[in-house]
């Protein structure tokens, strides 16, 4: 916050600060007699529309320590009413933003009621943590912006505040963006209070529920064929680390011909996933005929690693017979479609990996290794895109998955690799054309201008001035005009 005056016979340099919603303006030492003129800039807007508090003014005698002059509300009323000047910019719905120390938080979202008018750039003032990303841009057209917040695990629990400040905005347009307050708690802080209110009964338990703050997820291995695979097991949290955690993955004994295709998993910031897979050797006289149970062992590790707590430290695993058939497609079809992107459905009689790639109608199917490998394409021309999924279900309900920064009404062929828990895959790519939705229809409209004008200035500032008004980007809008002659 900065002030200054325009009176003069002042003091030459005035400063000002502000603490619990009471500005403090000081810098004159000499008496002075008169009217003053003061200018206090950046002070915050109230949080929502509505009439302020009353407004009162003193003036303070710093030398004998006194008041000597002050308003009251009921002799000197002085209030106004604040209303938006602008469209608003919501952060996480308006919500307080929770998170535990040494995490990040969920997905958070900057939204609008409506297309976004302008190419903006959110940027926050972040009392020592981190905001992912540190800048947001935020295009012509968008209605929402994904951020989340990172705390280190040395941070101390609290409230604080996250202001914003919008770059680019030089009218400005959009209303100023509201603090968000962020609460920081202790590591199973939350838990930890709620379960005090029973006087510390079955200690046990209690103690063991304060460190399911962030219980990681592990999925069951599935059964593995001999000289075959368990298909992808996923490890997921909803709040991944603010640095990082490492998973150990080992095997609780040697089991001969068994192996894993990581031993350490090291889980990044803004992921929330993690995955391995167990590997069968095909070597039939190392493994024999019969099917043979073991145990996977974990261990944690790494900066983070107090903050998650695994739901077990060890998981079994089972060995079958080995799988020589090819997985069988039951279902592909179309579920739903927009102009950008589509929803596919699909099942099949087997767990699965699903390798897929998705292009412009005619072209070539790709082979496996390109879409394993997720390209290149041969010709960029075919914008081509890679994608792949497990399939873990082999039940009725079928598997939806989504493909989306697709172009509208465009022919697209999808091509599919199946490849099971044998490695068995399909010898050419199962295949499903569709189409995207329609573009909206051009709307055209005519504008009379009160005076004839070939200016190229006066057209394109018509032509930005609507787009404007219409939240689209100026490429998306073509202006033609004519010259209308009139005979009298």
């Amino acid at each position: 916050m900065t002030c200054d005056t325009e009176t003069a016979n002042f003091a030459a340099l005035i400063s000002c600060s502000i603490s619990r919603n009471r500005v403090s303006v000081s810098g004159q030492t000499a008496d002075y007699q008169g009217e003053i003129y003061l200018n206090i800039y950046n002070i915050l807007n109230p949080i929502d529309n509505g009439t302020c508090d009353n407004i009162n003014i003193r003036t303070y005698d710093g030398m004998n320590k006194k008041i000597i002059e002050r308003s009251f509300e009921n002799l000197d009323p002085f209030n106004f009413i604040y209303s938006y000047p602008g469209p608003l910019i919501i952060v996480n719905d308006g919500e307080d933003i929770i998170v535990e120390r040494g995490t990040q938080s969920k997905d958070l979202y900057f939204s609008f009621d409506y297309p976004s008018r302008l190419n903006i750039t959110i940027k926050p003032t972040v009392p020592g943590f981190s905001m992912i990303p540190y800048e947001n841009d935020i295009s012509v057209g968008m209605i929402k912006k994904k951020f989340r917040v990172s705390i280190p695990i040395n941070f101390y629990d609290g409230d604080y505040y996250l202001m914003f400040t919008t770059l680019n905005d030089l009218a400005p347009y959009y209303t100023p963006v509201k603090q968000s307050k962020v609460i920081v708690t202790k590591n199973g802080g939350n838990k930890q209070y709620s379960f005090r209110l029973l006087n510390n009964i079955h200690k046990i338990f209690y103690f063991l529920l304060i460190f399911l703050d962030n219980p990681l997820s592990i999925q069951t291995i599935l059964d593995v064929p001999y000289g075959g695979q368990s298909l992808m097991t996923c490890i997921t949290t909803p709040y991944s680390p603010d640095i990082g955690i490492t998973i150990k993955v080992n095997f609780l004994t040697q089991y001969k011909g068994m192996s894993l295709d990581k031993t350490v998993i090291d889980w990044i910031p803004s992921v929330n996933s993690v995955n391995f897979t167990l590997l069968s050797s095909s070597d039939s006289n190392a493994l024999g005929t019969t099917a043979q149970k073991g145990t996977i062992s974990f261990i944690l590790d790494g900066v983070n690693k107090d903050i998650y707590l695994l739901p077990f430290t060890t998981i079994n695993f089972l060995m079958i017979a080995a799988d020589t058939v090819s997985p069988i497609l039951k279902s592909f079809s179309l579920y739903n479609a927009s102009q950008n992107n589509v929803f596919l459905s699909i099942s099949v009689n087997e767990p699965v990996h699903l390798y897929y790639m998705v292009a412009l109608l005619g072209t070539i199917p790709p082979s496996l290794s390109e879409v394993k490998s997720k390209g290149p394409a041969p010709y960029n021309t075919t914008l081509s895109t890679y994608g792949f999924a497990v399939l873990r279900d082999n039940d009725i309900i079928p598997y939806i998955f989504q493909i989306d920064r697709l172009n509208a009404n465009i022919d697209y062929v999808i091509y599919a690799y199946l490849e099971d828990r044998g490695f068995n895959v399909n010898f050419k790519p199962y295949n499903l054309t569709f189409t995207t939705n329609d573009i909206y229809n051009v709307a055209d409209f005519n504008i009379k201008l009160n005076q004839p004008t070939s200016d190229a200035y006066d057209v394109n500032s018509i032509c930005d001035s609507i787009a404007f008004i219409l939240s689209l980007a100026p490429e998306k809008f073509f202006f033609f005009y004519v010259l209308e002659l009139i005979l009298i």
